[in-house]
């Protein structure tokens, strides 16, 4: 839902399959995407449809967010959620606050972990 903060994957929302999903079944741009993000909603199943359309298959399914985190092992506040939440962990929105305003992406990882000490 979210281009990568750390430019390791999509860099820009107009990479993403969902946001061209979004904004052609909304006719706009649409900030608030809870509802795209929820797999049990009816606007996530037309997403869904119309990624599986764009892509040309037959069947199309996303891991959910809680099933993802639960095959990595890891407690999910220790992990970078941001593509799927919009949202840094905890532990680096502290960083970030006491380390100034530059934004995380053009932060090191030595410095994000030294600016959490």
């Amino acid at each position: 839902m979210f281009p990568c903060r750390f430019n390791l994957s999509t860099r820009n929302v107009e990479e993403l399959a969902a946001r061209r999903a979004i904004r052609d079944i909304e006719g706009r741009e649409v900030e608030d995407v809870s509802e795209y993000s929820d797999a049990n909603s009816i606007k996530y199943g037309k997403m869904v449809d119309w990624i599986a359309r764009d892509l040309e298959v037959t069947t199309l399914r996303y891991q959910t967010l809680d099933d993802m985190i639960a095959a990595i092992g890891l407690p999910r506040e220790r992990l970078c959620l941001y593509c799927w939440t919009g949202e840094y962990p905890a532990p680096w929105k502290r960083a970030a606050a006491r380390k100034g305003s530059e934004p995380l992406a053009e932060r090191t990882e030595e410095e994000l972990a030294a600016a959490e000490r």
